[in-house]
């Protein structure tokens, strides 16, 4: 039996401060413009994050382009370095990132999992046609 987890009741406040910090990082054109995160499942405010257009997609997609030449220099074992670093904080954050997945779209606890773009577990990896 699949035991389905509640959101923390302080989830709220914490995910309002994790998504502030993440939305200070973004560069935005429309710098005062902003998009409400709501709590699927209640309404609820959950916090705010930049509202970026397609102009600032394609800026930031420029500035990786940019910025790929000196990543590539940098020696393999660093570069795995970070992608380890970054593997381990998503693993250490994952309730975390599942509460705010959950919240945000109203996803059972154990849906939190499925991978983007499919529709059961049963279909995740198996190339669509």
């Amino acid at each position: 039996m699949t035991t389905l987890r509640q959101p923390k009741p302080t989830a709220g406040a914490e995910t309002e401060h994790v998504l502030e910090t993440l939305a200070a990082r973004v560069h935005s054109a429309n710098a005062g413009s902003y998009r409400e995160i709501t709590n699927a499942m209640t309404g609820e405010p959950l916090g705010r994050v930049p509202h970026c257009t397609r102009d600032d997609v394609v800026a930031a997609a420029r500035r990786a382009r940019e910025l790929q030449p000196e990543w590539a220099a940098r020696p393999i074992r660093e570069r795995a370095e970070v992608m380890l670093r970054f593997h381990d904080l998503v693993l250490s954050h994952q309730d975390e990132v599942l509460d705010v997945i959950q919240l945000e779209n109203g996803k059972a606890r154990r849906h939190t999992r499925t991978p983007p773009g499919t529709t059961c577990p049963r279909s995740a990896g198996k190339a669509s046609s």
